[in-house]
Formats: C-alpha cells, structure tokens, sequence
C-alpha cells in the first residue's frame, strides 16, 4: 500500500511464530487407519457429511490462528501511513510541548540551521491538533517565537520567517529551564520538551550536576547531522604597548584548528580597518599557535582593530575575527561587596581583608569596597577578581552578568557569614558555586570549641606555599561556625575541617574559576583575621582566581556592559549614544546597554567625546565537537526519568509522532483479540 510503512521492522521476525499453529496442526491431525473386513469388502464407500463439515472448521480454526499472529507481529512492528498530514484514526490525548531550536553561531556551518527549522517545521505538521505547542530559539538567551494551542501547523508554514541565527554560545540548561517554566504553566498533563540542535559539548559546560527536569516532564534529543567541516578561529588577541616607544607595541594571536583537517590560515592584522600585516600558518587538526607581530604601530589615544584568519574550506565564519581596543593601562582592581557594611569599622565584613589587601605603599592589588544595591553601576570586566562577602542577596540581573564575567576569565571569590540565605544562593548560583548551600553546621557559634583545618591539597596554587617548612600554621586557626555544602564532585574540594566539613571549593566555568570559603572574612565566625594564615591564603586565592590583564576592552555577545564605566560616571546616559558594528545608531535607556547583539567594534560618543569598545563571541562555540549518540543517551538519562527518548535525524521522531497520533496498532491489537475470541468459539464447536 503506498505510503504504508511501519516503525519497528524488527518485530517481523515475529511472523515466523505464525508457523507454529500451522506445524502442530500437521503433528497432531488424525490419521485413519485402514483395515479390511471380508463382511463389508463389497458395501459402496460414501463420504461421512460431519467429517468433512469438522475438516473445514479445523482448516478455519487454523487460519484463525496463523492470522491472529501475524495481524500482533504486525501490530508490534508498529504501522502508520506515512503521509503527515493522515489524521489520527484513535482519540487522544492532548498534551504539551515545548520545540526548543538551536540558534548559536555553530548552526550556521552548512545548512544545519535550515535543517533544525525544518526539523521543527515537521514537528508541528504532526502534531495532534488540541496539543498546546510553544516554540523557542535559544543559545545563550532563550526566546518564544511561536505559542499555539490550536493551529500548530499554521505556525508551522510561518516558523522560517521568525527564526534567526545569533553571535551568542550555547546554553542547553537555560533553554531547558526556560522551557520547564513555559510547561509548568500548562494544565496538560503529558508535558514533553524537544531540542534540535548539533549538540555541542561546550554547550553542557554550565549544566549543574544537581539539576534535573521536574517529574512527569520528558526530553527529546534531535540531533542535527554534524559533518566533519573545517572550522578555524581567533581564540584571543592579547595587545600591550612598548614601554619606551608607546607609539608602537606588540599584538599576540591565538589561532586554533577546531576541526580533523591540516588547514592552511592566513592571519591578517587590522588597525582600524587597515591592512598591516599578514602570517600564514599551516595547523594541524586540533592545534592551537600563537601568532606574533612586532613593532605594530598604534598611533593615537584610543587604538582600535581586530585579527581575522582566513581558510578556504571554512564554513563558520563568526569566529575568524577577534576584534580589540587598546586601553591606557589602569592598577589592577578587585571589587569587593560588602554584604554586612557596619559604621563601626571593626565590626565592618571588610575591615580586616581591606587592611590587607590595600597595604600601603607595596599593595599588589587595590580592592574597592560596594554594596549589592550599588553593583549594577559597575563594569565588571575593570576588575580582575570580585569578592561577594556575607552577601545575603543578589539580583537575577548581578548573576548573569557574574556568568559572563567568569566564563570570559574572570575570578570570582565567594566567602560565606550569618546573612547568606542558602535557598537564594542555591537558586541564584546554582550554575557559578561549586557545592549545594545546606544548613549552618552548628545550631550556634562554637567559640569555646570549633574545628580547624586538617586537610589540604598542598598540589594545589593556593596551598602550595604552605608546605614549605617555617609557614604559617593552618591549624592554629579555630573556626566556631561555617556553613555545611555539598561538593558537586569530590575533588572541588581544596581544604576540609577536622569534622569532615569542606572548607575551600574551587569551580572552573569557561576561562574562569570561582572559590568558595564556607566560613567569614571577618573575627564574627573564626580568629583567622588574628593569624598569620590570613593575608598568604587570601593573597594566594586571590592570586590564583584573578584574570590575566590583556591590556584592552573585551565584552562578549550578549553580555551587559556598563556605559559610564566605559566613558565616565559623570555623563549622564541621555546624552549618550551607541554606534553598533553595523553602523546604526541607536540611543541607550539605562547605564547598562545590554543589545549587543553581534561582534565587532561599538563606538560610544557623548559631550564630543568617543570611547571604543569591543565585542566578540564566545570561543567556547567554536569547538563543533558534538556528543555521541550514546552520550546523549547518558544525558538523557541524567536528566529526567524513563519518559526520556533520543531521537536522530534519519527520520525516527517524525514517523514515531505520526504513528503516535495515527496508533494503527491499537486496532491491529483489537482485531487479534477478536480473531481468538472467535477461534475460542469455534474451537468448543469442533470436534478432532
């Protein structure tokens, strides 16, 4: 029959059990014997009526049987019409989904963005028309571009013109929860989220090892087939100026291979917009090199420019620029938030950390003390490390800006007290800490006892220079109160208490790391401000997380940035203006402009005056390895319950949801029963 195809094709090796009636139908048939008696040699034979009516019932019977069993081996292979758009045969239930669609960068090599959409597109055409059916494109953000409850396949015939390819990185954790919120808000009670995507591995960096889907909520994974392409891309550009000739300076290139080909790269060097040199460079597959030019004028105040490498097979095209901007060079800054600020200077959370750091004359570090209400007038790429100190609260806003902060190679230092509301921490920086907050670890403060430090990583940067004899002595410090985590994995945990308690975390995101000291900064919760342990340790913490100053302004796609930071507080935002990459100018509405939305050079301009900044995308994205099919599945099964399924490309999710919606097996099985419900009848009415 045209168009009739069946799902499970495996199952038709269950027609040969259609042959086991047949083989004890041979096996058991009565055979009659001949015999002669002279008495009735000469009588004329005629055939016995009954016999030849019980001869008919058993071939019926028979054929009951053998076709009972091929009607369930077919019924267990599944079959469907394969045409999309044959209605569903069988009533049923309506339930919700979400469509999430992969729109990172890494979708534009080839044509796999147009196949995701299309992947959707099919989706929605075979949906059960009372579905509530909600379509989402993500990466770094999330964003609905179609919500329907009744007309999925009209949204399906418009889905093209409302999808678009972002600069930004995958995120799979922020899409999935996205879409938890959108089903959660459905009274349906089968709820069912599908991503397409390439399925990079760097999109799952972010995903906490804690986390999982809401019961009753299932995952399908539609993988977009990855084609080994070659892919070449500027990684970071790192520009410093000659000490004695300021006018001219030095520019180091990271340029990496992404892919599983030798690939010949052209490395041009531009200063605004100008052609200055060139380095060819042959990289072997996976190879990261460094490119150097020397003596590169950099004439004028505010210098501007950007690399790009150029290879002939390359299909991704975001990554081959990276674009910079020189900046005066600044002390280097650490921005503490002081999340119990005390007039009385003793009782202050800083007081003791502030007197450290900023030692008079040989300070390595300036820290510059705010509070949480004041955070969001600050740019955080200005400092190397920032320090949240008994912070009881932050805003959504704060944490995502600290993301792109630390996965851009900011340092992040978390340090615990009495105002740290667990549940909030949990739920804000479930995606930055690298343990799960639980309760204070005494019901109150131990001064008369305590625990101490009995276990440390002496391997590790941070406690290194204790092992060396004549240091300071961590087990002279007595700690009355920390607050008890649980590690996402053992081995994020540097130091430990003498009770078993983990004292120093460390969590690595992107090209940052984020430490985490359980106990306070202060004398509230220990004597370590009192102890020669406590300016070595947090200079070696501090050491160990900051960002390594590249000597210019660079922001990432999609992140934050705050405009006084950048030409000065005393401006006010209305007289500012923004000229994108693209050349259009646009007026910001708040000190924090947060539309950049693709790579390259912004300008800021106000009262005369112009400050440059740039703007790349996320390295991370330019890796296009992707997850194996059995990795997926382990993912899979990491997130949710048996309701989860992975699909593949080759047209298994399209024809298990027409089959699904059409359940042609349903009246198979119906029929199969009726077959032996009759042979039952039939066969108490035979006679053998």
């Amino acid at each position: 029959m045209p168009g009739f195809t069946l799902l499970n094709s495996l199952f038709l090796w269950g027609l040969t059990a259609a042959a086991v009636p047949v083989i004890i139908h041979l096996i058991k048939r009565n055979r009659a014997v001949k015999v002669n008696f002279a008495a009735i040699r000469f009588l004329q034979v005629e055939p016995d009526e009954r016999y030849k009516s019980q001869r008919v019932k058993q071939l019926i019977l028979l054929l009951m049987r053998v076709v009972a069993l091929i009607i369930l081996a077919f019924a267990f292979a599944r079959p469907f019409f394969a045409d999309k758009n044959t209605g569903a045969f069988w009533g049923e239930q309506s339930s919700a989904k979400v469509i999430l669609i992969d729109n990172s960068y890494s979708m534009q090599r080839s044509d796999n963005f147009q196949k995701a959409v299309a992947n959707a597109q099919d989706l929605l055409r075979t949906t059960n028309p009372r579905d509530r059916v909600a379509v989402m494109q993500f990466s770094g953000v999330s964003e609905v571009v179609g919500d329907v409850e009744t007309n999925a396949r009209g949204l399906a015939n418009t889905l093209g013109n409302r999808l678009q390819v972002s600069a930004r990185a995958t995120n799979f954790q922020q899409a999935m929860q996205s879409a938890e919120t959108v089903l959660l808000e459905s009274p349906n009670s089968e709820r069912m989220i599908y991503i397409i995507s390439d399925f990079q591995k760097s999109g799952w960096e972010s995903l906490n090892p804690y986390w999982r889907l809401t019961e009753g909520i299932g995952v399908n994974f539609i993988p977009v087939e990855n084609e080994n392409t070659i892919n070449v891309g500027v990684v970071d550009v790192l520009v410093t100026r000659d000490e004695r000739q300021s006018s001219r300076g030095t520019i180091l290139a990271r340029v990496q291979n992404f892919s599983e080909k030798k690939a010949k790269t052209a490395i041009h060097l531009f200063i605004k917009n100008k052609k200055m040199s060139l380095r060819n460079v042959n990289l072997e597959p996976g190879e990261e090199h460094t490119v150097k030019f020397s003596k590169v004028a950099l004439r004028g105040v505010q210098v501007s420019g950007y690399v790009s490498a150029v290879c002939e097979d390359d299909e991704l095209s975001p990554d081959n620029n990276f674009y910079f901007t020189l900046e005066n060079s600044q002390k280097v800054k650490i921005l503490a938030v002081n999340g119990e600020p005390n007039r009385d200077v003793v009782k202050d959370e800083l007081f003791y950390l502030e007197r450290a750091v900023n030692l008079p004359e040989i300070a390595k570090y300036s820290l510059e003390k705010t509070t949480p209400r004041k955070l969001k007038s600050y740019n955080f790429s200005d400092y190397r490390v920032i320090l949240l100190a008994n912070v009881k609260d932050i805003k959504r806003k704060t944490v995502e800006r600290l993301k792109f902060y630390v996965r851009n190679g900011g340092g992040l230092i978390l340090a615990l007290g009495d105002q740290v509301n667990v549940n909030i921490y949990n739920s804000l920086l479930e995606e930055l800490s690298p343990a799960v907050f639980n309760n204070r670890a005494f019901k109150k403060v131990q001064r008369e006892e305590g625990v101490i430090l009995a276990e440390m990583d002496y391997r590790h940067p941070v406690f290194r220079l204790f092992a060396e004899s004549g240091q300071s002595d961590p087990g002279s410090v007595r700690f009355y109160q920390y607050i008890h985590v649980t590690p996402s994995q053992p081995e994020v945990v540097l130091a430990s208490f003498d009770d078993g308690g983990a004292a120093i975390l460390e969590r690595k995101i992107g090209d940052g790391k984020v430490l985490l000291f359980t106990s306070s900064l202060d004398n509230e919760w220990n004597n370590m401000p009192v102890k020669s342990l406590y300016l070595p340790l947090f200079y070696q913490m501090i050491q160990y997380v900051a960002a390594e100053s590249k000597g210019q302004k660079s922001y990432l796609v999609g992140n934050p940035v705050s405009l006084p930071g950048i030409i000065g507080s005393q401006i006010p935002v209305e007289k500012m203006t923004i000229k994108l990459p693209s050349g259009d100018e646009v007026k910001p509405e708040s000190d924090f402009f947060e539309a950049l939305n693709e790579p390259g050079i912004y300008e800021l301009t106000a009262k005369n005056k112009s400050s440059y900044f740039a703007v790349n995308v996320d390295a991370k994205e330019s890796n296009l390895t992707a997850l194996s099919p059995n990795d997926l599945q382990a993912k899979a099964a990491e997130l949710s319950s048996p309701d989860v399924q992975v699909a593949s490309i080759n047209g298994s999710e399209l024809s298990g949801q027409i089959e699904n919606r059409q359940k042609l097996w349903r009246f198979a099985i119906l029929f199969a029963i009726l077959l032996l419900v009759g042979e039952t009848w039939l066969g108490n009415r035979t006679y053998r």
